[in-house]
């Protein structure tokens, strides 16, 4: 049975006994110093000092004087008698006086950060206004917009020196091993408060605050166009969900990690997987972002998925994941025709990700796909990811979806969090979108809502939901011929 011998400390004590431990190379830094559970005020500094060496001192017991040659070594033998020393086995069970494990449990990393900061700097804070949650998106740590909004914490920075914050926030970012920190805040739905005629289309995340790190440069407006330089020197981080990687620019680009439950469905979606079974398919996103939902796609075994973004921050992002994840990639901007050698490289098998960064209004972007659809599978799925709603994009997904083979539309939408409405909601989308299909000479009565999935809630009474709506071919005789061609030469 092992144990780890931990100096209980007095809270004005903590950096003295930390520094001396530090020179001696006895702190034992990756366990990491934490309030102590049962006397107020003081503090648990791990060591290195060997058990063994304690002779039948510490037999049986958690608590005990430290040995004299110890306080020797440390240069500590005036420091105040009321340091102990407290073991704990490695196995024992929970009810004894203190359990610690190896860099303790991560949601009580601020806490126990922000309490030794506090101690050895002679401040106070309420414990319930510590921070207890928060987000790591390596290397950042994203904290609650409420975390530090208390008057408490206002009047503690406004006594503190900008040096001494950049101390408290290095602290966080340590205890969390991690290099950046920074406060979430909602996207707006302007580009400034100003603006109110000016949507974020864009959906850039510009109330962000950091704290701590260097997060790059910030171009002049967020509808400047960025330069190579303004990417390579910006700060990136990432996320990795179900083995796919994503990365973003945080200063320019939202994440919302609500959005698991989606990329999770669409993984293992039926109606996915029967197209990939089929054989080669594609999709196309709307709203692409960095690859929120695309990825899943890819992963899930999509040949194909063609991108849309506005926000060249997010394309870029979008590029750096799919390099990531080995996903081959073509990037197109406005303007750019795409001809020639581009659509062989759009067209090539190992080419998995078609990204235009540009409007995916339908004369811009159904020029593109009807140049595309000769050379690629044909297109299963469209992505309508956007909130509070993609109705406007809906007629486009009509014209995109395949019209020998069908396929599905899957509609993000915000909805009042109730049966009724979701039903409501969920009728009316098939009816919608069954109308545009009749305009173009389809079976719109055969338009439905196969499947309801809530997302997450987005505000009080508010649940983000996806409507998964079939979308008929227009000739059923023609797709059947088409369906079973493709299931011999599958077969074969």
């Amino acid at each position: 049975m092992s144990s780890t011998v931990y100096f209980q400390v007095k809270r004005k004590d903590v950096k003295t006994v930390k520094t001396a431990l530090e020179r001696q190379q006895k702190f034992l830094k990756f366990v990491g110093i934490q309030p102590s559970l049962d006397v107020e005020g003081a503090f648990l500094i791990p060591t290195t000092f060997p058990l063994s060496n304690t002779g039948e001192q510490l037999a049986g017991s958690l608590y005990c004087e430290i040995p004299k040659q110890w306080m020797k070594e440390l240069g500590l033998e005036d420091l105040d008698v009321s340091i102990k020393i407290i073991t704990q086995p490695n196995g024992s069970d929970s009810n004894s006086i203190l359990t610690i494990s190896p860099r303790g449990p991560k949601e009580n990393a601020i806490h126990s950060a922000v309490a030794l900061w506090l101690a050895e700097h002679k401040k106070s804070i309420s414990p319930s206004l510590i921070p207890k949650t928060y987000s790591i998106y390596t290397p950042m740590v994203l904290l609650p917009p409420s975390a530090f909004s208390s008057s408490e914490w206002t009047s503690l920075f406004q006594t503190l020196l900008e040096e001494r914050k950049a101390d408290f926030f290095a602290y966080i970012t340590n205890a969390l091993h991690v290099t950046h920190l920074a406060i979430n805040a909602p996207i707006p739905l302007t580009t400034s408060p100003s603006s109110q005629d000016e949507p974020n289309i864009i959906r850039a995340p510009t109330n962000i605050i950091p704290l701590h790190g260097d997060f790059g440069p910030h171009p002049s407006t967020l509808t400047t166009p960025p330069t190579q330089s303004d990417f390579t020197t910006a700060f990136w981080v990432q996320a990795t969900q179900n083995g796919i990687h994503q990365i973003w620019a945080p200063l320019y680009t939202m994440f919302s990690r609500g959005n698991i439950r989606e990329k999770t469905r669409l993984l293992s979606l039926p109606s996915v997987l029967s197209t990939v079974r089929l054989g080669p398919s594609s999709a196309v996103d709307l709203y692409a972002g960095i690859g929120y939902f695309a990825f899943s796609y890819a992963k899930a075994g999509v040949s194909k998925i063609l991108c849309w973004d506005l926000n060249p921050w997010s394309v870029e992002g979008l590029r750096r994941g799919a390099e990531r994840n080995g996903w081959g990639y073509v990037v197109l901007g406005t303007g750019e025709t795409g001809r020639g050698e581009d659509v062989k490289a759009m067209a090539d098998e190992e080419t998995k990700f078609v990204v235009f960064n540009e409007s995916n209004e339908s004369e811009l972007s159904l020029p593109r796909i009807r140049q595309l659809r000769p050379y690629i599978p044909p297109i299963r799925h469209v992505n309508l990811g956007i909130l509070p709603t993609s109705r406007d994009s809906w007629t486009t997904a009509v014209h995109v979806l395949d019209s020998d083979l069908g396929g599905w539309a899957h509609v993000h939408e915000n909805v009042a969090d109730n049966p009724t409405s979701i039903a409501a909601a969920a009728t009316e989308c098939a009816r919608a979108i069954g109308s545009k299909v009749k305009t173009l000479g389809g079976k719109g009565e055969e338009v439905r809502v196969e499947d309801v999935a809530r997302v997450k809630t987005f505000a009080p009474g508010v649940v983000h939901v996806v409507f998964d709506v079939w979308v008929p071919p227009k000739h059923r005789g023609e797709s059947l011929k088409v369906l079973d061609d493709k299931r011999n030469n599958t077969d074969k």
